[in-house]
């Protein structure tokens, strides 16, 4: 039988919330409140919900962005509008925020942060959001092999 198999769902959120536009520039904390909010309601609920279900909950914190990669907007503007508000200052500021969350609430961390900042090359090309697949399964197992 399955139940004494222990699962794990990872849980996270950053890109979109970083790059949406209904959100100013400067790396304000209070600037992403409703995302806090949201983020911590979740793993408060999911606990509840899963309560002797055999499943641990983990939070895999943002990854590192590299605007340097992408394309000007001369070079694609439509692009340049869906990469407008990434910036390192405030993915660093939601990194930070998330870590805070999930200490206070005792949910384990995926941090890919770090190895991704050190990991441009393994991006998609063109893209300072997306790594590519390789690189994602290589340092996943990091944490699960």
């Amino acid at each position: 039988t399955h139940q004494n198999i222990t699962r794990a769902l990872v849980l996270g959120s950053a890109m979109w919330d970083l790059l949406g536009t209904n959100t100013v520039v400067r790396p304000d904390p209070d600037y992403f409140q409703t995302h806090f909010e949201a983020v911590h309601h979740l793993i408060t609920r999911l606990r509840s919900d899963l309560v002797g279900k055999n499943v641990d909950i983990f939070w895999r914190l943002p990854t590192a962005v590299h605007l340097h990669v992408t394309p000007s907007d001369s070079e694609s503007p439509m692009f340049g509008e869906r990469i407008k508000y990434m910036s390192t200052s405030r993915n660093l500021m939601l990194y930070q925020q998330q870590v805070k969350i999930m200490t206070a609430l005792k949910v384990p961390v995926i941090d890919l942060y770090l190895a991704t900042h050190l990991s441009a090359s393994w991006l998609v090309a063109g893209d300072g959001r997306h790594y590519r697949n390789k690189y994602m399964h290589y340092v996943m197992d990091w944490f699960f092999r």
